[in-house]
């Protein structure tokens, strides 16, 4: 098989039951004209994933690259596998329980063939988990349309000033293509290990080397939403995903240095989806040293004012503070 221009990457761990879906996603925009590959990194995982992807290989409908790890290596090295057993000139990471929208490989095709821009940036779709009900599109930027940055003619910190949301610096994996010459060229890719973030790291050195980033406006990839009825802070999630968001700080630091306009722009971008209401919410649900670890990270990532509030603002007032607020939803 030639080289294909562009390979879809899945990391998965025990989603057989979504991965079928992720998969067909693809396999139904595939024609003679459009030929990719499907790159697959399976996390050691106990379900019926092997079985299931070498059903898929056998129909030989198009070159699907399966591989599995002896041991779950992390979600971050499974990242990283992925695209390491990529052969096309461009990969889209798409999540195993996430699916490509339709005709969106076309889409991204005729972009890498006219532009060939560097990296490519795209809005989702968010549907229920069952994908019966669209909720919303996703709305990063502070812009509408599809808009390029040159970064060999403007700096990093111009693009971020116009980025509303956290997926706009690649926390949604299924929302990124980009060329693999560059992200091969990146050292140290397992620096940030751990953070579920190593990823992002990768993407963000390749733009401060001087490239080109496309922001399509249009949704091309459609992924569930774990809808959550705590109306108070919207969809909080996991606890612990509030110290993992701020792992971009440390890695713009790393990037672009403590005083730079870059960490200052990330800094911005993280206040606005943990803004006040969110904090607050969080400081009822964990008990009092999670609570002294929130104050301690708001004090040495510098959101001082935050850090005063949380710190004066009595806890058990916290309770009536979200009846009140419920009440008048």
């Amino acid at each position: 098989m030639n080289k294909p221009i562009l390979s879809i990457c899945i990391p998965t761990y025990n989603r057989a039951e979504f991965l079928s879906e992720a998969i067909e996603s693809v396999l139904n925009q595939l024609t003679e004209d459009i030929k990719v590959e499907i790159c697959i990194s399976d996390n050691a995982s106990t379900d019926n994933t092997e079985e299931l992807v070498k059903k898929y290989q056998e129909k030989e409908i198009c070159n699907i690259i399966y591989h599995k790890n002896h041991e779950n290596i992390g979600a971050d090295r499974n990242f990283l596998k992925v695209v390491e057993i990529a052969n096309g000139e461009y990969c889209w990471y798409l999540g195993s329980d996430d699916k490509i929208s339709p005709s969106s490989i076309n889409k991204i095709l005729n972009e890498i063939s006219n532009n060939k821009n560097d990296i490519y940036l795209f809005n989702r779709e968010e549907y229920t988990m069952d994908f019966n009900h669209k909720i919303s599109n996703s709305s990063w930027f502070n812009f509408k349309g599809d808009r390029e940055f040159n970064f060999d003619k403007i700096e990093v910190a111009q693009y971020l000033k116009d980025v509303l949301d956290l997926g706009g610096i690649f926390s949604f994996i299924s929302s990124i293509v980009f060329k693999k010459e560059n992200w091969d060229l990146v050292k140290n890719k397992e620096k940030y290990v751990g953070t579920l973030y190593s990823h992002t790291y990768v993407l963000t050195n390749i733009l401060k080397q001087k490239r080109k980033l496309k922001v399509i406006d249009t949704p091309l990839v459609m992924c569930r939403i774990n809808n959550s009825d705590n109306t108070f802070c919207g969809i909080l999630g996991d606890y612990r995903r509030l110290y993992i968001d701020y792992y971009n700080i440390l890695i713009y630091i790393d990037i672009f240095g403590m005083d730079s306009k870059e960490v200052y722009y990330v800094k911005e971008i993280l206040l606005k989806q943990r803004n006040l209401k969110v904090l607050l919410a969080i400081s009822l649900l964990i008990d009092d040293e999670e609570h002294k670890k929130l104050l301690l990270l708001m004090h040495n990532l510098g959101y001082y004012k935050e850090y005063m509030i949380l710190k004066i603002f009595p806890k058990r007032l916290l309770p009536i503070v979200k009846k009140i607020y419920k009440a008048l939803k």
